[in-house]
């Protein structure tokens, strides 16, 4: 898997803690797309099924990756969004299934 991040990304990475998770969560029920989330607040939270992404440690950001994400994802690119007050991770992948399932009737 090959993980990228912009200069914007590490920075804002880097006041939040210096980690970052990354998920794959599918949607549940007809038509839900399936999201890739970026959580920079991990107190508490389980990561014990979490790898270490295999990139360069140069950053000073730890990119850890869920099962799901490794699973389906070849490339994943984490940039920010939003106003110089207010930014968020964005990220975008080639993950499998990304347009969400259609329903039948």
């Amino acid at each position: 898997m090959e993980i990228t991040l912009t200069t914007e990304a590490v920075d804002l990475v880097r006041r939040k803690g210096g980690t970052v998770a990354l998920d794959l969560v599918r949607g549940v029920g007809c038509g839900k797309p399936t999201e890739v989330v970026a959580d920079v607040f991990l107190k508490g939270k389980d990561l014990s099924s979490y790898l270490p992404a295999q990139r360069d440690a140069v950053d000073g950001v730890t990119v850890l990756v869920s099962p799901a994400m490794s699973r389906t994802a070849a490339q994943v690119h984490v940039g920010t969004k939003g106003s110089a007050f207010w930014r968020t991770l964005e990220v975008r992948t080639d993950a499998a299934g990304g347009s969400g399932a259609s329903c039948a009737t």
